[in-house]
């Protein structure tokens, strides 16, 4: 930009310019340029007393000028209200903002929340594509940004900086929030009005409605659910009708009729309404196809493009990879940090975890999240009380070198089954969703809204009714088994408790003692104090009493001393355990010795599962 202006007692003329910094706008050079001679200086040039300084630094080097003072100041003022037009249109112009939401409110952009109370709602905005179908995405992220942006694009013919996307995005999110509908809203799969409805995730954005009646695909415009898809998740097949369960059981290495009720038991789980959800943990030695069998399972009803995951830093990615897909799938992991085990168990029956957002002094992001977790690993993973009372624990047997199959033709098979395959494990949904309310278990376990809903399947599945509990109750019986056994005075206590014909009563002091003098097993673990030693116990009183130990804590005489009685019951839904089928003959002070629960089960058959002969006892149907 520049200007001529007479020079008073010269012939040459006056040119100025003006050019930005770049960074920002309203800072930068003026040049003032006299004939031959040339001026510099560094000014704002929206400062009115920056552009008087720099006419009087003009002056002071030509004083001839000093009559031409107001051109000059009316030439920089020319200069300042054309640069601040440039600058608003480049950082955020609120016309350029306004005019793309009122371009998508003509659009038909609808705006709304979910059926969250409070400040934990969530925004979305839903349209329909270019294929005509409706699409829901979630306001401020990374997908909402590229939609709104490729709309002012194609639309508006405009390209939007940062600061206008923030503006357009804060303003969309307001109007969702306090004008917008609440709406529910699905990932992959959830429930409404006793109906569950699956996200295909095609192009098509079809959705299957699974009732008591049966199931059927319907477009997106038939269901009162927006479903909203995150990066990463691929599309299911359309669900056909005609097959059968039994076709999934060649892609699975699961041998024992046990182990493959438990697992239809998981499968079914994973449609349920809502949680809680069990964890499937399989386990075995390498070569028993354990990333095989969790990666087809999760792509049955949630396939992904990264469907395994590694154990993850912390908390935060825990609950991040949770809330990105339906089935959460931790794949080779070596140990299980109580952390981690923590974590695992509040996603499975239902918890939140909450971080400082990102670029935030104050604001707070909240994760809540409820999802299926299958994770795989060499040897039995979970040891605390907490994970194994909600884990389904499957072991897999080595594929021998003759049966082996490549991954490519595994993969091309399942994909030539799984419509069908689907089908019959959506058949059992509608099942369950029809039987449910008139199933009545006569014991609950942990996790009862799922044995309500896996035992109402079952017939879906040609199962006898109670098998699933059945198998279940024989899982938790190895289960509390090892629970004991990792417990740092677990093994030690039978040993005493052996001793005392399973009669024992004092106090937490008394107790150590005994339990000194009899072992020390794991120094590091040991408890060092009467305090710790009352909460090692108090975490395995669950799986001591379902063995068949009663266990209570009173408080005695002035100085509320708590004693402990260990006393024999009855074991949960099974007969006692004698202590031998926990114990190996060689306990004494100097090591101890447990014998794991396969090992008890051949010596004596003390602890092998339950008949399903008697399924009556685990279940009752209403009429």
């Amino acid at each position: 930009m520049t200007s001529d202006s007479s020079a008073h007692a010269s012939e040459a003329s006056l040119a100025i310019a003006w050019k930005s910094n770049g960074g920002n706008r309203a800072t930068g050079v003026a040049t003032a340029k006299l004939g031959e001679h040339v001026f510099t200086d560094t000014l704002t040039i929206t400062s009115d007393q920056s552009r008087r300084a720099f006419v009087e630094k003009l002056v002071d080097r030509w004083p001839g000028l000093g009559e031409d003072r107001e051109q000059i100041r009316a030439e920089l003022d020319r200069i300042a209200a054309s640069e601040a037009d440039v600058d608003r249109s480049s950082h955020g112009d609120d016309k350029l903002a306004k005019r793309v939401i009122t371009a998508l409110r003509a659009e038909g952009v609808e705006l709304f929340h979910d059926l969250t109370e409070g400040s934990g709602s969530r925004t979305f905005l839903s349209a329909v594509n270019e294929a005509g179908r409706l699409e829901t995405i979630p306001l401020g992220t990374g997908a909402s940004e590229e939609w709104i942006g490729r709309f002012a694009f194609t639309k508006l013919d405009t390209v939007l900086s940062s600061q206008v996307m923030q503006e357009v995005t804060a303003t969309l999110r307001g109007i969702a929030m306090y004008e917008g509908a609440a709406r529910k809203v699905g990932l992959r799969i959830t429930s409404h009005d006793d109906v569950v409805w699956l996200d295909l995730c095609d192009d098509e954005c079809r959705a299957v409605r699974v009732d008591a009646e049966g199931w059927r695909v319907v477009d997106s415009s038939e269901s009162p659910v927006r479903f909203y898809r995150r990066s990463g998740m691929l599309p299911l097949p359309q669900p056909r009708k005609g097959g059968g369960i039994a076709m999934l059981r060649e892609f699975v290495n699961v041998q024992s009729e046990q182990d493959w009720t438990l697992l239809l038991g998981f499968i079914v789980g994973m449609f349920a309404p809502s949680g809680p959800y069990p964890i499937l943990e399989l386990n075995g030695e390498p070569g028993s196809a354990k990333s095989s069998t969790a990666r087809l399972i999760r792509s049955l009803i949630d396939p992904n493009r990264a469907p395994l995951r590694s154990q993850p830093r912390d908390e935060r990615d825990v609950f991040i990879a949770a809330a990105n897909g339906h089935v959460f799938t931790l794949d080779n992991l070596s140990r299980m940090p109580r952390w981690l085990s923590d974590a695992l168990c509040r996603i499975s029956t239902g918890g939140g975890f909450s971080t400082r957002k990102l670029y935030s002094d104050d604001a707070e992001q909240i994760f809540q999240v409820c999802r299926p977790i299958i994770m795989t690993g060499i040897g039995n993973i979970a040891s605390e009380s907490d994970l194994l009372d909600r884990s389904i624990r499957l072991t897999l047997d080595p594929i021998p070198v003759e049966t082996r199959r490549t991954e490519a033709a595994l993969e091309e098979r399942f994909a030539a089954a799984h419509s069908r395959i689907l089908g019959a494990v959506l058949d059992a949904v509608s099942i369950a969703l029809k039987r449910r309310a008139s199933i009545t278990l006569n014991r609950l376990p942990r996790l009862a809204d799922w044995a309500t809903w896996a035992t109402a399947a079952e017939s879906g599945f040609g199962l006898v009714g109670g098998v699933t509990m059945a198998a279940f109750d024989a899982d938790r019986a190895t289960a509390n088994i090892d629970a004991i056994e990792s417990s740092p005075i677990g093994p030690a206590l039978l040993a005493h408790l052996d001793q005392c014909d399973g009669e024992w009563s004092g106090t937490a002091t008394e107790l150590l003692d005994h339990l000194n003098a009899l072992c020390l097993p794991e120094p590091r673990r040991w408890p060092t104090s009467p305090k710790t030693l009352g909460s090692q116990l108090s975490a395995i009183s669950g799986n001591l009493r379902a063995i068949g130990f009663d266990i209570r804590k009173a408080p005695v005489g002035h100085a509320r001393t708590r004693l402990i009685t260990i006393s024999r019951g009855q074991a949960v839904g099974r007969e006692s355990f004698p202590l031998s089928a926990f114990l190996s003959a060689g306990i004494g002070p100097c090591g101890l010795e447990t014998a794991t629960a396969d090992n008890a089960d051949n010596a004596d058959k003390q602890c092998a599962p339950p008949s399903v002969d008697g399924q009556k006892q685990y279940w009752e149907e209403g009429a």
